[in-house]
């Protein structure tokens, strides 16, 4: 089939960026023909010129993966909803949308060829706010193997001090967020609850290291609040940000433990990743988690120390 795939490929790094370069990697081994139309490499007004005036026509399949009413609404006015799927992620725009805006969504729903959720969650949040599903409506897990024979180059692409502080923590605990974002008023991706771990867990394993994995930094005032906490507590040495767009699955292979401390999420590719390579992850049970995961009350920070504590102790004694 010739494909086009809406939506974004690294950088950023991102869940669905991660993903999509995958999902296009596979199709394409498959010996489909895939283009891919992302508005971050584009700019806004080549994107929306290809959106309208583009050959739709000559694809078999659309495939979005971007939180846009616009989009989908530009494929329903051009007769493609038909050979459209829409694949969502971890969309929560649908809340802040008025009646008309979620009317419209649904009339390209009931049209389009297929729409794809990630998590039963989502397909809840739509009931919620009134939304009606496709005909073909389906819940998968986006999880895609990564690349081996992409390893050495990223782990060659992480700075020496990375390298080092790898190789004397203690155990080594990984955490990691796209950006700083705030969600209805809490940290989306738990920096703060990881501090607060750190410190916890540092009273057993003195050597400990959180090695914490941040594309882009976002709100600069909240990291300077969050540093400044790092050195309150003790654990300036325990505690080192990776920044920059790299993929961090080959410290799966390195660490004894990962954690997703989120108040929200749609799936957690990361999460899944560690699982795959046999590191043990424990995440927030804000949404349904990949088989394996030990899962935590979201914000409950006396059930998050208990989950990571009982997971270290077992991957300790397993390793003796």
């Amino acid at each position: 089939m010739k494909i086009l795939l809406i939506g974004p490929l690294p950088p950023p790094l991102g869940g669905v960026s991660v993903f999509l370069k995958r999902h296009k990697r596979a199709l394409e081994s498959e010996g489909h023909e895939v283009d891919l139309l992302d508005r971050t490499k584009l700019g806004r007004w080549r994107y929306v010129w290809h959106l309208c005036f583009g050959r739709l026509k000559d694809y078999d399949l659309i495939s979005v993966h971007v939180q846009s009413l616009c989009v989908p609404l530009i494929l329903l006015a051009r007769g493609a909803a038909s050979r459209t799927q829409v694949m969502d992620h971890n969309w929560r725009r649908i809340e802040t949308w008025n009646r008309w805006q979620r009317k419209a969504y649904g009339a390209f729903l009931a049209r389009c060829r297929e729409l794809v959720l990630i998590g039963h969650e989502i397909k809840s949040y739509y009931e919620e706010h009134g939304v009606a599903l496709a005909r073909q409506t389906a819940i998968r897990s986006p999880f895609i193997p990564p690349p081996a024979d992409e390893e050495q180059a990223i782990w060659e692409s992480y700075p020496s001090e990375v390298h080092a502080f790898v190789r004397r923590a203690a155990p080594l605990v990984l955490a990691n967020a796209p950006r700083i974002v705030f969600y209805r008023g809490v940290d989306l991706y738990g920096l703060d609850m990881c501090v607060d771990l750190v410190a916890e867990l540092k009273r057993d394993h003195p050597q400990i290291g959180l090695l914490f994995a941040l594309a882009e930094v976002g709100d600069e005032a909240y990291l300077r609040a969050i540093k400044k906490r790092i050195n309150a507590v003790g654990i300036e040495e325990n505690f080192h940000f990776m920044t920059g767009h790299r993929e961090m699955w080959p410290l799966f292979k390195r660490a004894q433990l990962f954690v997703r401390p989120t108040c929200a999420d749609g799936y957690g590719i990361s999460v899944a990743e560690a699982v795959y390579f046999g590191c043990p992850a424990v995440a927030s049970d804000v949404c349904t988690r990949t088989p394996g995961t030990i899962v935590f009350r979201n914000r409950d920070r006396e059930d998050f120390w208990r989950r990571c504590r009982q997971a270290l102790n077992r991957r300790c004694s397993i390793a003796r």
